[in-house]
């Protein structure tokens, strides 16, 4: 379900997952209680990864003022 709560389409989904995956950045196992489930799990160079990335650009707009924020400007 999580593909419908991101709206990505499983497919989707599964190819960015595949991507990470790839890089090293999570691990994908089976759920031992419900084989339909997938568990994913951050890796050491995934956290490394995360915790180095830039914050994403909208955050960098939070504490800019109404009248400035790209969705007021007309």
């Amino acid at each position: 379900m999580a593909a419908a709560g991101l709206q990505f389409g499983q497919a989707t989904l599964t190819s960015i997952v595949d991507r990470l995956e790839e890089a090293d950045l999570v691990t994908r196992r089976r759920s031992d209680r419900d084989m339909r489930q997938v568990l994913l799990g951050i890796t050491t160079a995934g956290q490394v990864t995360l915790e180095t990335a830039p914050d994403l650009l909208q955050n960098r707009f939070q504490g800019v003022p109404a009248p400035f924020r790209p969705a007021s400007r007309r």
